[in-house]
């Protein structure tokens, strides 16, 4: 089987890692991701917390040496609902027995709130007000 980065040049999928984001910036890297996808109708927004710093979310089975930090992944989502039609989202990587005093579920908690009051602006195909009942009051 290939490699991950093997498959993302075969299908074309732009990335940076987190060593090219330090180096180059995140805002300039979240703007040419997004200038690379403004052609598209739009977009599923996957987020993999084994990407951000261990000490910070610690909730993850394969953790990196280092990561992104909270205020980092507001940036990305921000910028992303903001400026493109987002017609899905994931958030990855989510391990409960490794998580600590729940830092890496209240993070998750956190940016879903953050998600959805992004959302009421109409950034998502499928605004907050008419998610499903079960998905609004899933960590009510």
């Amino acid at each position: 089987t290939p490699s991950e980065k093997q498959l993302l040049k075969q299908l074309k999928i732009k990335y940076y890692t987190y060593e090219e984001t330090c180096r180059m910036g995140l805002t300039a890297c979240i703007q040419q991701s997004i200038k690379y996808l403004d052609h598209l109708d739009a977009i599923h927004l996957s987020f993999s917390l084994d990407a951000m710093d261990p000490a910070l979310i610690p909730g993850v089975s394969l953790p990196a040496d280092t990561g992104f930090n909270l205020a980092d992944i507001y940036q990305m989502f921000t910028y992303f609902l903001k400026e493109l039609l987002v017609a899905a989202i994931d958030i990855t990587e989510f391990n409960m027995a490794h998580d600590v005093e729940h830092h890496t579920s209240d993070f998750i908690y956190s940016l879903i709130g953050h998600i959805m009051e992004l959302g009421e602006n109409d950034t998502l195909i499928f605004p907050a007000d008419i998610l499903p009942y079960h998905v609004k009051h899933a960590f009510s």
